[in-house]
């Protein structure tokens, strides 16, 4: 769709006509020429078809003319090369004739519309403020069905629409030699017909140069707003129809379309195989029939697709095999389908999402992760003395490899020619979460001076495969002779940082302690530092039982990822160092409500949507195309205070991908106990 001139403030109802054309199962790509400049007649010729909204004139009047010169041009050589287009515009022959001072542009401007255009004007037909019917024509395969009248409103006062004739038989047309016919009449005898038709008598253009290059070119003008048909109804049926029979029109035929019975969105599968069904239609009244189908699923929400069948023969319904899919919470099914025996050919598709499969165990396919960032040790650098040794921490996760409960978790260090291999455990004390925080103890004894690197692995008790074990993660810990970190019984029992309100609470304990003097609690914005002091303890000497720690950092820069450790250091002043330990910055309490930017921007596959909350609100994220009309809600509810972010793919309500262009991002909320409100919006570009 063009949207020529796009003043989208004044443009009404634009959500009325996205509507009718999602309704129809039509995918179209909206451009806005005032937001996005000039289409070109390159552009235009990829299209089946193009539908051209002429702005409305708004509150203080003055887009005219509805077509400047180059946009004429562009309309001109599309035209002769072979076009299937409509214009809409209620006041487009009233301005061509009528409003426009003598000169060569009004010369110009009726001549295009003569001529490309195929009408004349007749007269303003003026209803203020009210609404009347328009009638469409019998035996007519756009208003054909709508003979006994179809309410049309004004949108302002004297916008009603214009009194046309098709021009090919009139005094004054150069045009192609063509037959053209009236569509829509206003009532009345005279000054009636208010929507035409035309249709190239010879083909036009060169065959291949575009979708309808060496095709006849056939045109409609609509005198008047579509979006008025029915304008106290945001969901006439009528629209739909009337807008599908005008394509259908323009094009020769209908597009092809299928309807998922199963699986359905929002179940939970358990066992396989899955029944995929649905329902395929042609328009076999113009020739057409069902010449490919393909059946897909999407693991991911959408993001990527996997064919499971595919070609001239495939029916419903179609036996999804899950021998070989891991179990997930996010998948997702949709059939496509392409037309046979019409030109040009066309494809419709739905999309059925989301749902979750989970058999048990015998659907994890896939071994464990170490989450990235997780693996963490009690101390380094680390002695080399008897009794030496570290302890190492992570956390082992089955929730996005298989939904299988961790097994079993081990590290391992490569010392010279040999490995050592250490059995961890689970910190809760037993292994029965798809999540488990897990730790093993390190000897270092012996080691020579150097850089090691400790890997970490888990396992998950599927039994779907022979090999449990996900892959390795890994860091690294640094081993000297020139101190002396003794025994494990001194190696850090926990370290955690945890967001309390706007600061930082770090909480430790140690077993037991020799000699230590003083904690130094440092911090840094990345894991590989640097690190800043800020902030000391003093340490417990020497004790044989546990000891506990706390330490708040109140003097956090801001939003962000942070990482923290410890330095232990003895009455010899030799020091140790803990950690680190990350803590997502995301959980602070904001000061101030707040809307960022997206990222990235433009984007293809996923942008990033964050915003903030500092009270308990109400609170609204919702994405609107150019014309208003709501496209994605990404959320709507009461929220907790804090950083929030939501990954936008592109996708409508319904999980379609919307066309390219411009999307505006509105974020509302209001605090719970009404004391704030706030309002920002921000634009995206999606791009393919």
């Amino acid at each position: 769709m063009w949207d020529d001139n796009a003043y989208a403030n004044s443009f009404i109802h634009g959500d009325y006509l996205t509507t009718a054309l999602s309704k129809g199962g039509w995918t179209y790509d909206w451009w806005s020429s005032q937001l996005q400049g000039d289409y070109r007649t390159a552009d235009l010729k990829k299209y089946k078809a193009v539908f051209i909204q002429v702005a409305q004139d708004g509150p203080q009047g003055g887009n005219y003319p509805a077509f400047t010169p180059s946009q004429r041009e562009t309309l001109k050589v599309y035209h002769n090369a072979g076009a299937r287009f409509a214009v809409t515009g209620n006041d487009l022959g009233w301005d061509t004739w009528k409003n426009q001072p003598t000169g060569t542009d009004l010369r110009d401007d009726t001549i295009f519309c003569r001529n490309y255009l195929h009408f004349s004007y007749v007269g303003d037909h003026i209803v203020e403020n009210s609404a009347l019917t328009i009638y469409g024509v019998a035996s007519d395969p756009i208003s054909g069905d709508y003979t006994g009248g179809v309410s049309h409103t004004s949108w302002r006062a004297g916008a009603c629409g214009d009194s046309i004739r098709n021009s090919h038989y009139l005094p004054g047309y150069t045009g192609a030699a063509g037959l053209g016919s009236p569509v829509w009449d206003f009532p009345g005898a005279t000054l009636d017909t208010c929507g035409t038709k035309w249709q190239s008598t010879d083909n036009m253009g060169t065959l291949g140069n575009g979708v309808w290059g060496g095709y006849k070119t056939r045109t409609i003008m609509n005198a008047f707003e579509i979006t008025q048909l029915e304008a106290s109804n945001a969901n006439s049926a009528a629209r739909v129809d009337i807008l599908n029979n005008m394509f259908i029109w323009l094009i020769g035929h209908d597009h092809p379309y299928d309807t998922i019975q199963t699986p359905v969105a929002g179940n939970t599968y358990n066992t396989s195989p899955i029944s995929i069904s649905w329902r395929s239609y042609a328009d076999v009244g113009n020739g057409a029939y069902i010449d490919t189908t393909w059946v897909e699923y999407s693991p991911d929400d959408g993001m990527s697709w996997i064919t499971l069948t595919s070609g001239h023969t495939v029916s419903s319904p179609y036996s999804w095999n899950l021998s070989s899919v891991e179990n997930g919470i996010k998948y997702q099914v949709r059939v496509r389908i392409k037309d046979g025996g019409v030109y040009p050919a066309m494809s419709g598709f739905d999309t059925v999402g989301t749902f979750t499969i989970n058999r048990g165990t015998a659907g994890d396919l896939t071994g464990p992760i170490i989450l990235p960032g997780t693996v963490r040790l009690s101390r380094n650098p680390v002695g080399t003395q008897s009794g030496n040794g570290f302890r190492v921490w992570a956390t082992a996760s089955d929730s996005t490899t298989g939904l299988s409960p961790i097994y079993a978790a081990k590290c391992s260090v490569r010392v010279g020619t040999s490995s050592y291999v250490y059995n961890m455990v689970a910190a809760d004390g037993a292994f029965n979460q798809v999540v488990e925080e897990v730790y093993g103890d390190v000897p270092t004894a012996g080691w020579a001076n150097g850089t090691y690197k400790v890997y970490v692995r888990t396992a998950d008790n599927s039994a779907a495969k022979a090999l449990r074990w996900g892959v390795w993660d890994s860091t690294l810990v640094t081993a000297t002779g020139t101190i002396n970190t003794p025994g494990l019984a001194v190696s850090m029992a926990y370290m955690s940082a945890l967001v309390s309100g706007n600061s930082v609470v770090l909480s430790w304990r140690t077993e037991s302690e020799t000699n230590s003097f003083q904690w130094l609690v440092e911090r840094a914005a990345g894991e590989a530092g640097p690190y800043a002091q800020i902030g000391s303890l003093p340490a417990a000497g020497t004790s044989t039982g546990p000891r506990d720690y706390s330490f708040t950092d109140g003097s956090v820069p801001g939003p962000g990822n942070y990482w923290y450790r410890l330095v232990e250091v003895d009455l010899g002043g030799q020091r140790t160092v803990h950690g680190p330990v990350m803590v997502l910055a995301s959980d602070f309490r904001p000061l101030a409500f707040a809307l960022a930017p997206a990222a990235p921007n433009p984007f293809s596959r996923q942008a990033v949507i964050r915003y903030q909350l500092p009270h308990k609100s109400s609170a609204s994220l919702k994405v609107y195309n150019i014309m208003g009309q709501l496209v994605k809600t990404l959320a709507d509810g009461v929220q907790d205070p804090g950083y929030y972010a939501v990954n936008w793919d592109g996708r409508n309500d319904r999980g379609r991908k919307l066309a390219a262009g411009i999307y505006v991002c509105k974020f509302s909320a209001e605090a719970v106990d009404g004391s704030q409100r706030f309002s920002k919006v921000r634009s995206l570009t999606l791009i393919k």
